[in-house]
């Protein structure tokens, strides 16, 4: 790595010049915002969707048809979101 100020290299990660003493700025790799939100995505997400198919199952399982079709069009919507999702987290951490 390059000092700004007398333009010496460096080692990687050296938190100052070796020449003159000067404070390298980017001597430690910040993290990526989108590999946080990949995380997010790809860690928390899941569970979340998890849950929110809870009560719609719940609801599917009732014997009346018009709760029983209405858990059924929930949980038709909550797995669309989790594909939609799934092909996000993809795109994020460049897996497609």
């Amino acid at each position: 790595m390059k000092c700004p100020k007398c333009e010496a290299e460096n080692p990687e990660y050296a938190p100052h010049c070796q020449k003159c003493g000067c404070l390298i700025k980017e001597s430690y790799p910040r993290a990526n915002t989108l590999s946080i939100v990949g995380i997010v995505i790809g860690f928390i997400m899941p569970f979340v969707f998890l849950l929110a198919l809870l009560p719609e199952i719940y609801l599917y399982t009732r014997p009346e048809q018009s709760v029983k079709k209405r858990g059924k069009k929930f949980i038709e919507v909550t797995l669309v979101l989790f594909v939609v999702m799934i092909i996000v987290w993809a795109f994020i951490n460049k897996v497609i």
